[in-house]
């Protein structure tokens, strides 16, 4: 996963969630005992994100790894219903941060987008 923006946060802990943009080709999928509990994330018949598997952590497109991170947890909202905490898992002070950088770089009419809030811990830092 590509955190241009942010992998210093990652690497430090600070950040150990992200949000990504939900496209028309996304498709949730669900927990089989738990129809609320999103496993996985499929885009064209490919899983972008599963709960429980470990990504590249890469400052940016063909960039070489820097790190591991494993998802925990996966759901859908806009993102203007991000809570304090939730910026705070980011790797922001507070909420108006968040929606500050989030603007900068998706627009500034972005904050009515729905995201993929991906909840991560980091697994494996390169050294």
């Amino acid at each position: 996963m590509i955190f241009q923006y942010s992998w210093q946060a990652v690497l430090a802990k600070k950040k150990t969630q992200t949000r990504r943009i939900v496209t028309a080709k996304d498709t949730a999928v669900y927990a089989h005992d738990n129809h609320q509990e999103i496993e996985a994330v499929v885009s064209n018949g490919r899983t972008k994100w599963k709960v429980g598997q470990t990504y590249a952590v890469q400052k940016g497109r063909a960039k070489p790894k820097i790190a591991r991170i494993r998802i925990t947890r996966i759901r859908s909202e806009p993102v203007s219903e991000i809570s304090s905490a939730d910026a705070k898992a980011e790797g922001w002070d507070t909420k108006q941060g968040f929606f500050d950088s989030w603007q900068e770089i998706n627009g500034k009419n972005s904050l009515n987008r729905q995201v993929w809030a991906l909840n991560f811990e980091l697994v494996e830092p390169t050294k």
